[in-house]
């Protein structure tokens, strides 16, 4: 897997934001998410000039093995969507957090920003999902 970039934020549903500036933001996905993935059939990313919010699906990628619906990290108008993901959407397999970035957005909502963490949070976070699937493995079933 990936070092997780430290210029951007993270969400708990494997979402990250990259600030432009103070009102733009570049949106993806975490390497974490595709974790297994060989191959992507499509992509399903809005149109420029839908709003999206914070926490509410605004993408969809489908594979042999999984179908997902992403979840935005930040609420925003879509100002631009990577082409060249719909076209070569490997690229989210290849690199994630540069070229398989998925759209940028005009911020509707700066503090959203507060709500999301830093790598380092993420990272603990990824530890603690890994603990607790071993855990649920090695739970004795109950007798019936």
């Amino acid at each position: 897997m990936k070092r997780k970039p430290a210029d951007i934020k993270y969400s708990a549903n494997h979402s990250w934001a990259r600030l432009e500036g103070e009102t733009e933001a570049i949106l993806g996905i975490t390497d974490h998410l595709l974790k297994g993935w060989e191959h992507i059939n499509s992509i399903d990313l809005p149109k420029k000039g839908e709003k999206i919010k914070q926490d509410a699906s605004f993408t969809e990628i489908d594979s042999e093995e999984n179908f997902l619906t992403i979840v935005s990290p930040l609420s925003g108008k879509i100002i631009e969507v990577n082409r060249e993901v719909l076209s070569n959407p490997k690229l989210l397999l290849e690199d994630p957090y540069d070229d398989g970035w998925l759209v940028r957005i005009k911020l509707s909502d700066h503090s959203e920003i507060e709500s999301l963490i830093d790598r380092a949070d993420y990272e603990e976070l990824l530890e603690e999902l890994e603990e607790d699937a071993g855990e649920e493995i090695l739970e004795e079933p109950e007798d019936e």
